[in-house]
């Protein structure tokens, strides 16, 4: 059995009240990870905020901080920062890089953006829609190291 944190790609926030009230119900005093969380999504720009007026990258940087902080063991992120600036979406990654090594956990990012599958991906895996009678499955056709994959000619229907 596997504990999964999931970050979907679309996030539509439904608590009513600022960003402190809503972290002051989740987050544990003894929490370790908060105090990096904090600094990583930049939380002071936002933290007394209502999470009804977030801005979409605010979502996103809140998001991603509630995503870590439960305590799983497989944290997995659709399309994760795509709405964020990209110094922040930097920092924001190379956090999770960290997090995901220092806590031995496992990271799994669903990403179509080839900047940023170069810049912090370790593997990488192509997907392909294989129809069978009951519809479409999304089946795996390969594993690549990300030099092998950032070699790879991916341009399709070339003439």
């Amino acid at each position: 059995k596997y504990d999964i944190s999931y970050k979907p790609e679309n996030i539509s926030p439904k608590f009513n009240g600022t960003v402190l009230e809503l972290l002051s119900k989740i987050v544990k005093n003894d929490d370790e990870l908060y105090p990096e969380l904090e600094e990583a999504v930049l939380l002071s720009e936002f933290i007394y905020n209502n999470v009804q007026d977030l801005n979409i990258e605010e979502i996103e940087r809140l998001s991603f901080l509630l995503t870590l902080l439960q305590d799983k063991t497989i944290f997995i992120f659709d399309c994760p920062v795509r709405k964020v600036q990209p110094l922040t979406r930097y920092r924001l990654w190379k956090y999770f890089k960290n997090f995901v090594s220092k806590y031995h956990k496992i990271g799994i990012i669903v990403e179509d953006n080839i900047e940023f599958i170069r810049q912090f991906g370790d593997s990488v895996y192509l997907f392909e829609n294989c129809a069978d009678d009951d519809g479409e499955d999304l089946v795996v056709t390969k594993e690549y190291t990300l030099k092998q994959f950032l070699n790879l000619d991916l341009i399709c229907n070339k003439s």
